[in-house]
């Protein structure tokens, strides 16, 4: 996922591209458990209890929810890792699927555990009613896990902007100058672009055969190496990924999201930059004064 960009900040159902990393933290892992057995007594006290039942119905929720739980929540991490590079809405529906998918096994375990519990009423129980059980004890169970780790992966994860203000207002854009000499240079580059979208060039993005050329005035598809169009556009920018050049003059920011850094350019687009070249870009920007 180094080389993807995320489709947006890491706030409400964006914050599950991060959430797999705090499900596998050992606190949230203690805590699931913990709130799992929780909820199995309360889900025993709430059921009808016979004279010299509550026991035994006590122990067979902890027991139903201590063997289903490991399974669970190793789902519910291995979904939220799978589906990280998804977009946030499916991320969530794949989560919705895999708590469909283990409270099947969790019915099959608290059936199976009910007539271990009560061999003279083994098959007294309706199935479905089992299932409605079991069901809402995994839902709220699992609704309560990816809550709290979308809270986290937002608090460690969310956007902080580098070199801020003191007051938390945003920093006025630097637009540098475009070099005459550069300008000049790129004309051959120029010339393949319509003249509607002017010369004033954002950014460059490589979209499989062809160069996504980016201007102040909208995009268009070029064929065209993103090499070639690196060389043709000299000082006027420079290129901070594989897939990715930028202008100087339209670059606002740098920002760090999780292990990403992004710079933030004209037209509330976000570039991402390799690791390698992290500290390539932050020097340019220093002489350029972006």
């Amino acid at each position: 996922m180094d080389d993807r960009e995320p489709p947006g900040g890491v706030r409400g159902l964006a914050s599950l591209q991060w959430a797999y990393k705090a499900a596998l933290a050992p606190g949230v892992v203690a805590a699931s458990l913990i709130v799992v057995l929780v909820l199995a007594v309360a889900f025993a006290l709430a059921g009808r209890v016979e004279q010299g039942d509550l026991s035994h119905r006590v122990l067979l929720w902890i027991t139903c929810a201590t063997v289903c739980w490991p399974l669970c929540h190793a789902v519910a991490a291995v979904m939220l890792y799978l589906t990280r590079a998804l977009p946030p809405a499916a991320i969530a529906l794949a989560a919705a699927c895999g708590t469909g998918f283990f409270t099947l096994l969790c019915t099959a375990v608290a059936y199976t555990a009910y007539g271990l519990f009560y061999p003279a009423r083994a098959g007294s129980v309706p199935i479905l009613a089992m299932y409605v059980n079991v069901t809402l004890l995994t839902v709220v169970a699992s609704a309560i896990l990816h809550f709290v780790v979308c809270q986290i992966a937002s608090m460690r994860h969310g956007v902080a902007q580098e070199d801020a203000p003191p007051d938390g207002t945003a920093a006025a854009p630097v637009v540098a100058p475009a070099p005459a000499a550069a300008a000049e240079h790129a004309s051959w580059f120029f010339e393949r672009l319509p003249v509607r979208l002017g010369r004033d060039i954002v950014c460059l993005r490589v979209s499989g055969h062809y160069l996504e050329v980016v201007t102040s005035e909208g995009s268009c598809l070029v064929l065209l190496p993103l090499s070639d169009a690196v060389k043709a556009l000299g000082d006027l920018g420079m290129q901070v990924h594989r897939s990715h050049w930028v202008a100087y003059r339209h670059v606002l920011g740098m920002i760090r999201r999780g292990h990403r850094t992004l710079l933030q350019v004209t037209g509330e687009r976000e570039v991402p930059v390799s690791r390698s070249r992290v500290a390539e870009v932050r020097q340019a920007m220093r002489r350029s004064g972006a």
